[in-house]
């Protein structure tokens, strides 16, 4: 999972021509990425390159040309290491061929080290295949059930948004066609016949004004909601974003103060941190707005406490419950 407060990385999925003759104009193109690439890089996958001859067994698999480990220092990528078994290719998809060999990795440059110096690859277990799946973890505390809990919130937001699509459309197009509905029904009317016509449609018209003023009040973050106006202020504050939660500097260093601050979060702390915050807000980085979280604590809540107490979280829970901290401390 990412981490938002530290910026945006940049990942290249590469599969290596097998081909020796091919892979030094591959290499070439890595090389020259790297000049316009400034911000943490990683490159991972079948990269068909080995650097010592103990990633190698039972076979006369030459190392890698000179000329690709010098572009490699060029383009500053350096091999990121791995846990697990050594080879990620075997001679058959059991993983037990005699013929072994370390093909797939990861290779990363000086500022992904810096962001992530806890980053890991693990090489999982080989099913079905003659190569050996590998997973790049940004942090090395991450469990594999907070791993398939983040899966789980991911697909959570697909079927959402298709059942949001599904259920309510497009909102401003189904307003305009009720209103056209009611402007034709009040044209046409003679002496009050469609009154109770209109006055359903008068309903469901305010229903979906409803609907659509709440979700302005979702993408503007606005915690007031007058009479006077159901729509018009939401669109025209969305634009107008201000964050407030930012700590810039703690104005007297005090130890005692900065442990608290970096204390693992208890469940309690966790769970009052969340249900004061305002519920329905614009969503934060992985898609749900706190409200979700609220409404939903009793299923989710065992895994989104490991999730946080591992800081393996969406950012913007943690982010308020830091700022809890230092305001209370305060």
């Amino acid at each position: 999972m990412n981490d938002p407060c530290k910026g945006e990385w940049f990942l290249t999925y590469l599969y290596d021509t097998p081909y020796k003759e091919n892979q030094e104009e591959q290499w070439d193109y890595i090389r020259d990425l790297s000049e316009v690439v400034n911000i943490p890089w990683a490159v991972i996958g079948d990269l068909n390159i080995t650097l010592n001859p103990d990633e190698k067994l039972n076979h006369a698999f030459s190392l890698s040309s000179s000329s690709i480990t010098h572009k490699l220092r060029e383009a500053d990528l350096s091999y990121l290491g791995f846990s697990e078994n050594p080879f990620t290719w075997t001679s058959n998809k059991h993983g037990t061929g005699r013929i072994k060999i370390r093909l797939d990795r990861a290779l990363i440059n000086s500022e992904w080290f810096l962001k992530y110096p806890d980053s890991s690859l693990s090489h999982v277990s080989q099913n079905g295949s003659d190569h050996t799946p590998i997973l790049l973890q940004l942090y090395n505390n991450i469990s594999v059930k907070d791993f398939l809990f983040a899966n789980k919130l991911t697909n959570t937001r697909k079927q959402l948004s298709l059942w949001n699509k599904n259920t309510f459309g497009h909102i401003q197009r189904t307003i305009t066609n009720l209103k056209d509905k009611l402007t034709s029904l009040q044209k046409t009317d003679s002496n009050g016949r469609n009154t109770n016509k209109v006055l359903q449609i008068e309903v469901v018209i305010a229903q979906w004004d409803e609907i659509e003023s709440s979700f302005w009040r979702q993408q503007g973050k606005d915690k007031l909601f007058g009479e006077m106006d159901m729509n018009t202020k939401y669109h025209t504050r969305t634009n107008m974003r201000r964050s407030r939660n930012r700590i810039d500097s703690l104005l007297a260093p005090d130890d005692e103060d900065n442990t608290k601050l970096l204390q693992i979060p208890s469940e309690a702390e966790i769970f009052d941190t969340l249900m004061s915050m305002e519920a329905w807000t614009s969503p934060g980085p992985d898609g749900f707005p706190p409200g979700f979280y609220q409404t939903q604590w009793n299923t989710i809540k065992v895994d989104l406490i490991e999730m946080i107490q591992n800081f393996f979280l969406s950012g913007f829970i943690l982010k308020q419950l830091n700022k809890t901290r230092f305001l209370s401390n305060s």
